[in-house]
């Protein structure tokens, strides 16, 4: 019997964000407006808001789904 397919989305969604930290994964900067040093990329729906924390490390701010206002939402979560 195979892995729920939740939990498989999760593992998945680690092992993204192992590979955003070690830089093996484009970037793109965060617009100037929103006045943060970050970077944000999509995966599969979602797309994944973060801070590099130091060489090693990044800090995911936020995980959307493409059909949220991600506009808003940061301004939310960032404001």
């Amino acid at each position: 019997m195979g892995r729920a397919p939740a939990r498989a989305y999760i593992e998945a969604l680690y092992v993204e964000f192992d590979a955003i930290a070690a830089r093996r994964r484009p970037r793109r900067q965060l617009p100037a407006a929103f006045e943060i040093d970050g970077y944000f990329r999509p995966y599969e729906r979602h797309f994944i808001y973060w801070r590099v924390l130091d060489d090693t490390m990044i800090g995911v701010v936020v995980f959307l789904h493409e059909r949220m206002q991600q506009v808003d939402r940061l301004r939310e979560v960032l404001g």
